[in-house]
């Protein structure tokens, strides 16, 4: 059986990562106050200046992919692959699951279309999740949609998404956490650091990026270490100081880690300054 791939934009910032793997990416739509919508891939996103707008508190919107754009990725990936495997948005971050598991389900696919469940994988966490899964399945060490199942199931439980948004009214206004944001929205200067799972939780409110930091290295080493690999993702507009803090704690600690560039999408909800730490196996 040959079996393709399918995540959307907002697991990785340059899908070109994925030449010559089984991988495809499914584009998400960001919106602006102008009504212009447009797909989420990197040539948009500088065309239209969407980092500037975000730097000076403009307005910019998310949304899914819709069923009709779902439904013909299907058709055209189902003429090189028997079966494909969907890995969506976390379905507590986006309806794009449902959409998804909705197009799944016509007689068209069945049988032919996987959709994953996910509440916890996110951004460079499911990149590096299917980079892995092609290798595999590349080399015949995964061979059929049971074991496909075993390694993201190993995967998913075997995983970290932490997210800090660098705009916590942004963050609550796009409807992601705001429950957990209301209560330190009034103290818009400090730093929440926010676990994704089924229901985000909250793993501190620091005022530093030093604290963060700290608390960051306490967590990937008491409960992961160094048979992990931790990204640390961020946008192109993050400040200096800010990253030289996370470089030099982590450098302090002897934590070894990679550097990355953080999907679009994440930007558009949390603001330029927005970090995010991505733990999963080596």
């Amino acid at each position: 059986m040959k079996i393709g791939i399918l995540i959307d934009s907002s697991s990785v910032y340059d899908p070109k990562i994925f030449e010559g793997t089984c991988v495809e990416v499914l584009p998400l739509h960001i919106n602006l106050a102008n009504d212009k919508d447009f797909l989420d891939n990197i040539e948009n996103f500088k065309k239209y200046e969407v980092l500037k707008l975000l730097n000076d508190d403009g307005e910019a919107k998310t949304s899914q992919a819709s069923p009709g754009e779902v439904e013909k990725k299907y058709d055209e990936m189902l003429k090189k692959y028997d079966h494909i495997i969907h890995i969506p948005l976390a379905n507590n971050l986006s309806s794009m699951f449902q959409t998804s598991l909705m197009v799944a389900n016509d007689e068209k696919f069945e049988g032919k279309v996987t959709i994953y469940f996910n509440e916890k994988m996110a951004a460079q966490v499911v990149e590096r999740a299917v980079l892995r899964l092609s290798e595999k399945l590349k080399s015949f060490e995964i061979k059929n949609l049971k074991e496909v199942k075993a390694f993201l199931d190993d995967w998913y439980e075997n995983c970290m998404t932490i997210f800090i948004p660098g705009d916590l009214k942004r963050m609550a206004n796009s409807g992601r956490a705001k429950s957990m944001l209301v209560s330190v929205l009034s103290f818009l200067k400090v730093k929440v650091v926010m676990r994704w799972n089924s229901k985000p939780t909250k793993e501190g409110v620091f005022r530093t990026y030093s604290s963060v930091a700290e608390k960051i290295s306490e967590i990937y080493l008491k409960e992961f270490g160094s048979n992990f690999k931790i990204v640390f993702a961020r946008s192109e507009l993050a400040k200096s100081k800010t990253i030289d803090l996370i470089r030099n704690e982590f450098n302090n600690k002897k934590i070894k880690f990679e550097e990355e560039l953080m999907p679009n999408i994440f930007l558009v909800h949390g603001g330029v300054e927005s970090l995010a730490f991505l733990v999963f196996r080596k």
